[in-house]
C-alpha cells in the first residue's frame, strides 16, 4: 500500500505572477503545496495529472477564462467533485454568481484579498480533503478486504458447488455420499443450509446452531423462522418463492439474530438451485455471510462526511458574525466619541490663562479621546477588511516626500522618548502606484512603535530598489530602531489580529494590536508585504516591500 503525504496540494490559477505571488504568500503558513498556473489549459494539464484539494481559480484570464476553465473542470468525471474558489476583481453581477455557481464554484474572493480569509476558507477545504482522503484510504482497504472476503465466499461457494454436485452424484449410487457432503458443509465458517426442490428445510450446518443459540432437538422447521428479523421476513418469504416458483437464485440482505448477544446483525443470503443431469432441480443450497462489520464501516463514514460539512457551515457563519459585530460595535463607539472630542476642544479653547490646569485636563480628554478613536478606526478596519468591504486605490505618487511627511509627524514623538530618527535614501524611489493613504498608516504604525520600543536611541528609515527574477522593480521601505528587540519565538504571531509581544513590556504602551496585522493586510491589498529582522535585546527591521510599476495593480 503506498504511504499518502500529509501535505495536500493547492491549485492557484491567475495569468498575472504578481497575484501568483500575493496568494502563494497568504497560503505560505498553512503548509501546504501550492501548484501555479498561469491560463486555464496549464490547469486543466495540471489537474489531470494529480489531485487538489482547492483551485484558487482567477475569473478574468485572457483566451480561457476562469468560467470556461471550470467548465472543463466539471467534465473531469474522474476527478470527481474538486471545490473552487473564484477569485474576481471585477463587479459581481447576478449572472457571474450564476454562472459561477452552475461552473462549480463553492465560494468567492474579491481583489483585494485579505490573507487570513483566504487562508480560513482554503483551510476548511484541505481540511476536508485530508480527512476524506483518509476515509477513502479506510473504505479502500474495507473494500480490498470485502473483496477478498468475496473471493473466498465465491471459492468456497465454488467449493460447495463443485463438491455438491460431485455428491449429487454420488447419490445415485451410494448413500455414503450424503455423509461427505454434510462435513464438507461443517467445515465452512458461514451458516449453510440445504431444501428440497419445494424449499422445505431439510439441513443446517453446526455454525447455523452455534451463530443463533437454538437447539438441534428443537422444530428447526418452524423454529427458524425466529432468528430473522420481523422487518426482513416479508421480503424473504417474497424473493424465495419467486425463486422457487422460476428456479433462478436468490440474494439478498437480512438480519439473523446473534443468540451470543441476541443482538441483530445483517447478513447476504445467497441459495443456489442443484441441479440433476436432466436439468431439475435436486435440491437448493443457501450460504449466509455476516456483513455488519461493511455497513457500519460505511455508516461511519457517511456521518464524518457530513460532520465535516457542518463544521465548515459553522466556521462561515462563525466568521460573518464576528465581521459584523466589530464593524456594528465600531460605529456605535464613534457617535459618543466624537461628541467628546468636540466638547473637550471646546472647553479648552474657553478657558484663560488662569485655569492652565483645566486646560492642561481638557488636552488631555482630548489627547485619550483621539488615542481611543485611532483605537477604534483600527478595529473598524479589519472589519471592513475581514468583511470583504475595505478598497484599494491606487494613484502615482512621488514616494520621497510621502516618506518624509510620515517621519516629520513622528519627530516629536521620537523625542520624547530621546531618540533620532532620520531617513536614508540609497536609491531614489521616484513614482510609484500605490494607495498613498495605506501606505501612510503602514509607516506611521512602522515608526510609532519603533518610537514606543526605544528610548535613547536610533530609528532609521532607508528606502532603495531592488529588481526581481521576472523583472519586475519593488521599493523596499525599511525602519530600523535600536530598541527592545523581539524574542524569534514571538514573531510567527506578531502579524496576527489582537496580538502582541510577550505582554510584560508592551502592555505599558496600550494598543489593540492590530497596527501591525493591518499594516500587514494593507502591505498584501497593494500587492506587497512586510518582512520582519529582530533580535531580543538588539533592535528590530520592519520591512515594506511594495511593487512600482503600475502594469502590475492592473487587475487589482
Amino acid at each position: 500500500m503506498a504511504v499518502q503525504s500529509d501535505r495536500a496540494s493547492i491549485l492557484i490559477v491567475d495569468d498575472n505572477p504578481n497575484n501568483l505571488l500575493a496568494m502563494e504568500a497568504s497560503l505560505e503558513r498553512l503548509g501546504e503545496d501550492m501548484v501555479r498556473a498561469t491560463s486555464g489549459q496549464q490547469a486543466l494539464d495540471f489537474i489531470r495529472e494529480q489531485e487538489f484539494a482547492v483551485v484558487l481559480l482567477d475569473v478574468q484570464m485572457p483566451g480561457m477564462d476562469g468560467l470556461e476553465t471550470a467548465q472543463h473542470i466539471r467534465e473531469m468525471e474522474d476527478r470527481g467533485h474538486i471545490p473552487i474558489i473564484f477569485v474576481t476583481a471585477g463587479e459581481l453581477t447576478d449572472e457571474l454568481v450564476h454562472s459561477a455557481y452552475a461552473g462549480g464554484a463553492v465560494d468567492f474572493l474579491f481583489k483585494p484579498y485579505a490573507p487570513e480569509i483566504v487562508r480560513s476558507k482554503v483551510q476548511v477545504f484541505v481540511t476536508l480533503f485530508k480527512n476524506t482522503q483518509r476515509l477513502r484510504q479506510s473504505v479502500e482497504e474495507l473494500a480490498r478486504a470485502e473483496e477478498e472476503v468475496r473471493e473466498l465466499n465465491q471459492a468456497l461457494e465454488a467449493r460447495v458447488d463443485e463438491r455438491t454436485r460431485a455428491l449429487a452424484l454420488a447419490l445415485a449410487d451410494a448413500e455414503a455420499s450424503e455423509k461427505r457432503y454434510r462435513q464438507l458443509a461443517e467445515s465452512l465458517p458461514q451458516i449453510v443450509w440445504t431444501t428440497e426442490p419445494d424449499g422445505t428445510l431439510s439441513y443446517f450446518n453446526s455454525r447455523f446452531y452455534e451463530y443463533t443459540g437454538l437447539s438441534r432437538q428443537s422444530n428447526i422447521a418452524l423454529e427458524w423462522t425466529s432468528v430473522i428479523h420481523p422487518e426482513d421476513q416479508d421480503e424473504l418469504g417474497r424473493e424465495w418463492e419467486q425463486s422457487l416458483r422460476t428456479g433462478t437464485p436468490l440474494e439478498l440482505e437480512l438480519r439473523l439474530l446473534r443468540g451470543s448477544d441476541n443482538t441483530w446483525r445483517y447478513h447476504i443470503a445467497r441459495a443456489e438451485p442443484l441441479l440433476r443431469a436432466d436439468g431439475t432441480i435436486e435440491k437448493w443450497l443457501g450460504i449466509a455471510t455476516e456483513i455488519e462489520e461493511r455497513l457500519q464501516a460505511e455508516a461511519t463514514l457517511k456521518a464524518a462526511n457530513q460532520a465535516l460539512a457542518d463544521a465548515r457551515d459553522r466556521a462561515v457563519e462563525a466568521s460573518n458574525a464576528k465581521s459584523l459585530f466589530l464593524a456594528n460595535m465600531s460605529h456605535e463607539f464613534r457617535t459618543p466619541l466624537n461628541a467628546i472630542l468636540g466638547y473637550s476642544e471646546m472647553l479648552a479653547e474657553e478657558l484663560d490663562s488662569e485655569n492652565a490646569q483645566l486646560r492642561n485636563d481638557a488636552s488631555r480628554i482630548t489627547e485619550a479621546g483621539r488615542h481611543l478613536l485611532s483605537l477604534i478606526d483600527d478595529v473598524l478596519d479589519m472589519a471592513k477588511i475581514e468583511a470583504g468591504k475595505m478598497k484599494v486605490h491606487f494613484e502615482s505618487a512621488a514616494m520621497h516626500p510621502l516618506i518624509e511627511g510620515a517621519i516629520g509627524s513622528l519627530q516629536g514623538m521620537a523625542e520624547q522618548h530621546q531618540n533620532r530618527l532620520f531617513l536614508t535614501v540609497q536609491d531614489d524611489p521616484g513614482v510609484a502606484r500605490v494607495d498613498v493613504v495605506k501606505v501612510r498608516q503602514i509607516l506611521l504604525n512602522l515608526l510609532s512603535n519603533a518610537c514606543k520600543f526605544t528610548d535613547n536611541g536610533e530609528i532609521e528609515v532607508t528606502c532603495s530598489l531592488n529588481q526581481r527574477e521576472d523583472g519586475s522593480t519593488w521599493l523596499a521601505i525599511a525602519v530600523r530602531d535600536t530598541g527592545i528587540g523581539i524574542p524569534a519565538h514571538e514573531i510567527t504571531r506578531l502579524f496576527k489580529e489582537f496580538s502582541q509581544a510577550d505582554p510584560s513590556p508592551t502592555r505599558n504602551h496600550g494598543g489593540t494590536g492590530l497596527g501591525l496585522a493591518l499594516s500587514q493586510r494593507f502591505a498584501h491589498m497593494m500587492g506587497g508585504m512586510i518582512t520582519l529582522d529582530s533580535e531580543e535585546g538588539v533592535g528590530s527591521t520592519f520591512t515594506l516591500w511594495l511593487p512600482t510599476d503600475p502594469a502590475q495593480n492592473d487587475d487589482q
